[in-house]
């Protein structure tokens, strides 16, 4: 089965949000969010889409995901977990969001993530070992949209014992035994970044 994801990154510094037209416009499996409007993100959402998002936590409040419930029915609470706090550092506390689907292709993970800033880079050491042991953790394939925040997504890869496909720092990362295909860049409309678009493979 091939699953187009999408990650995005919808940008805190404005009101209107990308993520309803993105599922509108070519009907992707799941799109992947990080920056979600202050608000719920059903809002934006068509009514054949089921969203999961922690509104209550500052850590996950900005990471979610929503699912086409033609093709996927969540059968797990909506949870999160904080991965890193600011420690000084002039940002929220970052953290995980995720659920568990049930597909024609069996049971998957659904999660998305938000890493700190490179500016905050000295916090990466402990995002990236909370998220591998988190991925450690999971019993079902992982489908994750993160905003890495590096160019350099490979080792961050590697840590975490994933593959990924992305362009810039927005990427779609899996465990096996999923494929990622090649990544597309869509049009940006008003966030700071680029929609990106993967093929997931399921076998």
């Amino acid at each position: 089965m091939r699953l187009r994801i999408i990650t995005l990154n919808d940008d805190f510094t404005d009101a209107t949000s990308d993520a309803g037209a993105l599922m509108r416009n070519g009907r992707p499996f799941a799109v992947l969010t990080q920056e979600s409007k202050r608000g719920p993100l059903d809002r934006q959402a068509p009514s054949s889409y089921g969203v999961a998002q922690v509104l209550g936590a500052p850590a996950t409040a900005g990471v979610a995901v929503a699912y086409d419930l033609t093709r996927a029915t969540q059968v797990s609470a909506t949870r999160h977990r904080v991965l890193c706090r600011p420690h000084g550092a002039q940002m929220l506390a970052r953290g995980i969001t995720w659920i568990q689907v049930l597909t024609d292709a069996g049971p998957l993970i659904l999660a998305s993530a938000h890493r700190p800033p490179e500016r905050y880079r000295h916090l990466w050491p402990e995002f990236d070992r909370r998220l591998a042991e988190w991925v450690a953790e999971r019993d079902h394939p992982i489908i994750l949209g993160m905003d890495a925040n590096t160019r350099a997504r490979g080792p961050l890869a590697r840590r975490l014992g994933m593959r990924q496909a992305g362009r810039g720092v927005d990427a779609v990362f899996v465990t096996d035994p999923l494929r990622v295909g090649h990544a597309r860049r869509l049009r940006r409309r008003t966030s700071d970044h680029h929609p990106v678009a993967v093929t997931v493979t399921t076998p």
